[in-house]
């Protein structure tokens, strides 16, 4: 089956998805990491997404841990990581928020860099939690 443009392997998986809050058939920026990044295979994204879901909250602790002990290049690995996979599952807000902090982090600047990633936890959080994060 093939909706707005992705491909689905049967009715089940697109009406699974489409009822979820943010769910990549229905958000535009999903649909395109969908064609740009996974040749249209809304499974493969679904499978990939939920795996990166799976990792957010280790990915967490150990921002959250180079924060407490003063390691911006730990903090940059970390949000290194987090940029790609963010702008390749279609959260190029968030992805941007990521790639600031890994900035802020590589220039030294801890004061900004923990302010950054406080707020990127906060929207990795909400997104985990299934919140809309369309708007970010």
């Amino acid at each position: 089956m093939k909706t707005a443009g992705v491909s689905t392997t049967d009715e089940g998986t697109a009406s699974q998805q489409a009822g979820q809050v943010s769910s990549p058939l229905s958000d535009p920026e999903r649909i395109q990491a969908i064609q740009d990044y996974f040749e249209g295979d809304a499974e493969l994204f679904q499978t990939y997404s939920e795996a990166c879901m799976a990792q957010f909250p280790l990915d967490i602790q150990d921002g959250n841990e180079a924060c407490e002990a003063g390691d911006l290049q730990a903090l940059q690995r970390v949000t290194h990581s987090l940029k790609s996979v963010l702008l390749t599952l279609g959260y190029s807000a968030l992805g941007a928020q990521a790639r600031d902090t890994e900035t802020l982090s590589a220039a030294g600047d801890a004061t900004a860099a923990n302010a950054n990633w406080s707020a990127l936890v906060a929207q990795l959080n909400k997104l985990n939690s299934g919140g809309d994060n369309r708007g970010l």
